[in-house]
């Protein structure tokens, strides 16, 4: 899939955002807010070491899964 994401980037007219959303994405629970500091982080380091191994950088925006969040 991330192909195919990739090579829809490339098409003319078409300008992609790659934004964070998490790596592992909870999907109980209080999503990242079960997560400790530390572990978020991590989870953030990893997804953004991922894409730069696509060849694409991450942009500085963030989507918390479920919309939901804490300081």
């Amino acid at each position: 899939e991330m192909h195919d994401l990739i090579e829809l980037a490339r098409t003319p007219g078409v300008d992609v955002t790659w934004g964070l959303h998490s790596f592992d994405h909870p999907k109980y629970g209080k999503f990242l807010n079960d997560y400790s500091r530390d572990r978020l982080v991590e989870d953030d380091l990893r997804h953004e070491r991922a894409c730069l191994e696509w060849g694409v950088v991450p942009s500085v925006y963030y989507r918390f899964p479920g919309l939901v969040h804490d300081r």
